[in-house]
């Protein structure tokens, strides 16, 4: 994750040498889903490299960005207790009755503890085999959006749409198609059960807005699962957040959500969405950047 943020940084200080009218504006980091990985190791080197050109006494060619918040949908942020939700809300949704969610609950607390004890492919292993155990009981229901039932999501049009040449030119990635490496994933095998939860309270203290958000009929990182690692968070304003009313969220007349925010934390709940929320509820989405950016 180290590595994706410097990365990240030096994409972007060539980028604002390209166009520098843009220096002096706020930036911001969304993304969803791995996103709950890639955004705050992002954000942290940001952060200290910021710290870095502040306290040199011999400016180089790089500047500082500013970054001003980070929003991020339905993240596996925290693996070794997310996973722990499962066999809760499988049950509570009717898709496991009370044997196989003790079941689901027997392979999380082994992927858990795997983890746990640093043995973390070993986590990532046990951790699918309760997805496998659940596709195979539930009758391969989406577990991305249990409300599709056992019907998955298609790419056809995003593979279709991305790959096209106006696309990749205007991405400037005419000789890289758009497509899934599995070679990436098994590099990453071992860094799938690492936390980045610790990130978040130094963020947090930076004064920096963190915005989480998990569509309602998530299975795999949903609002339960997402709720107990939040709820783990030691910040200064880990109280004012905790003691914080949560608010419902209305578009119109149209309930949408539900929000609770204090010290800097902000949790959205998206009604009637998925993993995919911003496909399946994209008015509430961009209500949620727009008052995140603007506010």
């Amino acid at each position: 994750m180290r590595a994706v943020g410097k990365d990240m940084w030096t994409f972007l200080q060539k980028f604002y040498d390209r166009r520098p009218e843009l220096r002096s504006r706020d930036f911001y980091i969304l993304s969803e889903s791995y996103g709950g990985k890639y955004v705050p190791a992002i954000a942290t080197f940001i952060e200290q490299k910021n710290d870095d050109l502040t306290m040199s006494q011999s400016p180089g060619i790089d500047q500082p960005i500013k970054l001003r918040g980070i929003l991020i949908g339905n993240s596996l942020v925290h693996p070794s207790l997310q996973v722990l939700a499962h066999g809760g809300i499988g049950f509570a949704w009717g898709l496991l009755d009370a044997d196989q969610a003790d079941a689901v609950d027997l392979l999380a607390f082994k992927a858990a503890g795997y983890a746990l004890d640093g043995d973390l492919e070993k986590g990532n292993a046990m951790r699918l085999l309760l997805f496998d155990y659940y596709r195979n009981v539930t009758g391969g229901v989406n577990w991305y959006d249990i409300r599709k039932r056992n019907h998955q999501y298609k790419r056809t049009y995003l593979d279709r749409g991305l790959n096209q040449q106006v696309v990749r030119r205007a991405l400037h990635s005419s000789n890289s198609p758009y497509g899934k490496d599995w070679g990436v994933y098994y590099h990453l095998s071992q860094d799938i059960m690492r936390t980045t939860a610790p990130l978040f309270p130094y963020l947090l203290e930076r004064g920096l807005r963190v915005q989480l958000a998990q569509g309602q009929f998530d299975f795999r990182d949903g609002v339960a699962a997402n709720t107990l690692w939040i709820n783990e968070l030691q910040w200064g304003g880990r109280k004012q957040f905790a003691m914080a009313d949560r608010q419902q969220w209305w578009l119109g007349k149209e309930l949408v959500g539900y929000v609770r925010s204090g010290g800097n934390l902000t949790h959205w709940v998206i009604l009637n969405a998925g993993h995919m929320a911003p496909g399946d509820q994209p008015e509430a989405c961009l209500n949620m950047v727009e008052s995140f950016v603007s506010s």
